[in-house]
């Protein structure tokens, strides 16, 4: 199977999803908003996990690509961000979603090349949040998360390249010469 799902509410339903929770055990606060429920992240409860079925997605290093879907509900001036355990790094961080406030259910979709998702982030494969030091912007609004889909794509990059240099900073004049090494993996 190629899809999970965590359908949060009254009644969460998981599917290829081992386990999801609220940060530091926190209670979950399950919310109405818009016909539908969904867990709240608030000031209380800044963020949740997500632990994948070892057989659906754990210690990638086969080039799998993962997309992710989330349904949250768009009110107050809020955002959140998606942190995951990558290849590189346990805290790989994703765009910030900035909530809009049009009072509707959303849905924001982010491709992940570069997953591991090896419970290295802080005991977890992912994380959904509020308020990350990573983002250097901090919201008091509450957000709510509906549902997560979860589709992967097996080898859909077999080949990864990993281009860095010893040079700090990324702003270089012209006749500037940088040693820049270029290594490839394939999967």
């Amino acid at each position: 199977n190629n899809i999970a799902f965590a359908d949060l509410g009254s009644q969460d339903k998981y599917t290829g999803i081992a386990n999801v929770k609220m940060e530091n055990d926190a209670a979950v606060n399950v919310v109405e908003r818009g016909n539908s429920r969904g867990w709240l992240l608030s000031a209380n409860a800044k963020a949740m996990y997500l632990d994948f079925a070892d057989d659906f997605l754990s210690n990638l290093d086969d080039g799998t690509e993962v997309s992710v879907d989330i349904e949250y509900f768009d009110q107050d001036d809020g955002h959140f961000v998606l942190l995951y355990d990558g290849l590189d790094s346990e805290r790989e961080l994703s765009d910030l979603v900035i909530v809009e406030n049009t009072n509707r259910w959303k849905t924001c979709s982010f491709t992940i090349d570069d997953g591991y998702f090896g419970g290295r982030l802080d005991g977890h494969d992912m994380k959904i949040s509020i308020k990350e030091a990573e983002t250097d912007n901090i919201t008091s609004a509450d957000v709510v998360i509906g549902k997560i889909t979860v589709h992967k794509y097996p080898q859909k990059n077999p080949v990864r390249a990993v281009i860095t240099t010893e040079e700090p900073g990324n702003v270089f004049g012209n006749n500037d010469e940088l040693k820049i090494k270029v290594a490839y993996h394939n999967f």
